[in-house]
């Protein structure tokens, strides 16, 4: 995936990163309306209810699941390849980041779909 990515071949390393989270059982939509970007971030905000600090959050438990970790560390690979292939793509996989930390708990790549989610 990153030879594909640092060799121009863009589209491809994000062809192979979906089919990777796939098989990971990680799904990601066959589109990116607008609509759908909307609904990911009620989702991600309902999510986030349940937490009342920040501390919190810093807090939370660790991700333990290697699939999960492998995951995580895949979405943070088409963050960047998406930002010049599909941006409309992007922010599903950033609330994809979020979503996935809230409910399998945080790796070192969470805090990059934080930052991310806080810009939309």
């Amino acid at each position: 995936v990153s030879a594909l990515a640092y060799g121009s071949q863009l589209p491809e390393s994000v062809d192979k990163c979906i089919i990777a989270l796939s098989q990971l059982g990680e799904k990601l939509p066959d589109s990116y309306s607008e609509a759908d970007t909307k609904v990911y971030i009620a989702q991600t905000q309902d999510m986030l209810k349940g937490f009342r600090t920040d501390q919190e959050l810093i807090e939370y438990k660790k991700m333990r699941d290697p699939n999960k970790i492998m995951a995580m560390k895949l979405y943070a690979r088409l963050e960047s390849s998406l930002q010049m292939t599909k941006v409309e793509a992007q922010p599903i996989v950033t609330m994809k980041i979020v979503q996935l930390s809230l409910a399998r708990g945080m790796s070192p790549i969470s805090p990059l779909g934080f930052t991310y989610f806080g810009q939309l």
